[in-house]
């Protein structure tokens, strides 16, 4: 055998043997690659009939996410078109479009790579009772049509462990849902000065502003007379983008008498009358030199139906605002 002819006897077994280790590699790959399926979290069959979503926190905060030292489960419930956030006795609107959001995306085909088929995975991926971060999907009927656990996500930020509870498989997936997986009701609600529930979206949607001063005590002149806006672009503009620093139960624990009251009035027949009243403490029990909270009365225009109406009729909420916006309200007006 000739030098050439060994050399190319070595040539072909090289060939053999990387090709040998080229198919071998694919073996490999799908034995050690994650499954991946592209299904919905919420069967899509089901958003028509969902009418309460519950979020219900871990005991300890996940990674990226956040909720209040004492996490109780708050629930967010439908009219006809009006959410409302519920907890405890305090009722106030959801965030315009945060719930509807939350449906869209849950009910959207999205990449699931399976990370385990058995349920003894869950501790371990955050994803068992009372250390995940569980969103619950029911009917009018109180029927349960989907519960989501979301566990901790991976050392890069971007898949986070989840599962439902009808399945003991777990999976991974785009870590897109942490605007939900937040358990203090002011992040779910409407932080709006005029709320949007009332159908007053923006300063197009206002008709009229008018504003009542109180009696300061020991005054001896009498109060200035209400003040009433019409066709004030840049006070109504000012009116419905301020904002709430957080949401309270409507009480007036440590509030004094109303240091004055707001009524606008919306193009669509809609009527938002508010108290404003200055505090000594803030929900959270702290000091609030200067704060105020704002308590938002809606009286729906003839356009809604009657189960919004009734829903916003039954709103029992305040908003701490600080005295900067309280302030702004005031100078609208002079």
């Amino acid at each position: 055998m000739t030098t050439e002819q060994r050399h190319i006897r070595f040539l072909l077994a090289a060939c053999g043997v990387l090709a040998l280790l080229y198919a071998a590699s694919f073996v490999l790959n799908r034995r050690t690659a994650p499954k991946m399926a592209t299904l919905a979290l919420l069967n899509e069959k089901y958003l028509a009939d969902i009418a309460v979503v519950r979020a219900v926190p871990p005991k300890t905060p996940l990674p990226g996410t956040a909720h209040p030292p004492e996490p109780t489960a708050l629930e967010v419930r439908r009219a006809d078109s009006l959410w409302t956030c519920v907890s405890g006795a305090l009722r106030a609107p959801a965030a315009p479009g945060f719930i509807d959001s939350l449906l869209k995306k849950a009910a959207a085909a999205r990449k699931l790579y399976l990370v385990s088929e058995k349920p003894s995975a869950f501790d371990a991926l955050s994803l068992a009772d009372g250390n995940a971060f569980r969103l619950d999907f029911l009917s009018a009927s109180g029927d349960v049509r989907s519960s989501l656990y979301f566990g901790a996500p991976d050392f890069t930020g971007r898949l986070v462990s989840v599962r439902s509870a009808s399945s003991p498989k777990s999976y991974q997936t785009q870590n897109d849902f942490l605007p939900w997986l937040v358990g203090d009701l002011t992040h779910w609600s409407d932080e709006s000065l005029v709320p949007k529930a009332s159908g007053i979206l923006d300063d197009s949607d206002i008709q009229s502003a008018t504003l009542f001063r109180a009696t300061v005590p020991g005054q001896t002149a009498s109060p200035p007379p209400a003040v009433r806006l019409t066709n004030n672009a840049e006070a109504f503009h000012a009116l419905a983008s301020l904002r709430n620093v957080a949401v309270r139960e409507a009480g007036t624990d440590g509030a004094r008498e109303p240091a004055a009251a707001l009524r606008v009035e919306g193009g669509n027949g809609s009527i938002v009358d508010i108290s404003l009243l200055p505090v000594s403490e803030t929900a959270s029990g702290g000091a609030a030199i200067g704060a105020y909270i704002a308590v938002p009365k809606i009286a729906c225009g003839p356009a809604f139906s009657p189960a919004d109406k009734a829903a916003a009729e039954a709103f029992s909420y305040a908003l701490e605002i600080s005295s900067w916006t309280y302030s702004r309200i005031m100078e609208l007006f002079e």
